[in-house]
């Protein structure tokens, strides 16, 4: 066998020169497949943390984005709300006033907008609005009590001053010192 290496030693280099040859590149290939395969797998992880990352920071500005949304709708209700209330509170207020000029004026359906428009400022407003509100539904219930119990005399004092200083009125003249003395 010794002889038979020696006699063919050229060709059989040649050989192991292919053959080792052959292993490395198949080595190297199996290396540099294994290279990629593990960059392929560190880059779908770099990936999925970056969608990770990119869809938090969207749902963080969507989120921030709602809240502004509602911060404002819920601004404008409440001026809404106030300003409602304010104009029903006006609304009342003439029609009181009217009942101090005129008879058979009814105050109801003034009154009735004037709950309801407290109402909606009682759903939406802070608190401190809301306090605010309830002083400005007392007090026109107050004036409004006001002007259902003294309205018609205010009217009759009203035309009795009306007639006061004719002589001829000594009567309107009493009634009015006795409204007085009331």
């Amino acid at each position: 066998m010794i002889d038979f290496l020696k006699a063919h030693q050229a060709q059989i280099f040649a050989l192991l020169t292919i053959v080792v040859g052959f292993a490395g590149a198949a080595f190297g290939a199996w290396l540099q497949a294994r290279g990629g395969v593990i960059q392929a797998k560190a880059a779908e992880a770099a990936a999925k943390t970056a969608a990770t990352a990119t869809l938090q920071a969207v749902r963080e500005q969507a989120d921030h984005a709602a809240t502004q949304a509602h911060t404002a709708a819920l601004r404008d209700q409440r001026i809404s709300a106030a300003t409602n209330l304010i104009r029903a509170d006006r609304t009342l207020g003439r029609v009181l006033h009217t009942m101090f000029r005129e008879p058979n004026v009814d105050s109801t359906p003034s009154y009735d907008e004037l709950l309801h428009t407290w109402g909606v400022v009682q759903l939406v407003a802070p608190t401190s609005l809301k306090a605010e509100s309830d002083k400005v539904l007392r007090t026109s219930q107050a004036f409004q009590c006001l002007a259902r119990t003294r309205g018609e005399a205010y009217r009759l004092r009203m035309q009795l001053n009306g007639v006061r200083g004719w002589p001829e009125y000594d009567d309107a003249q009493q009634a009015l010192t006795a409204m007085d003395a009331w």
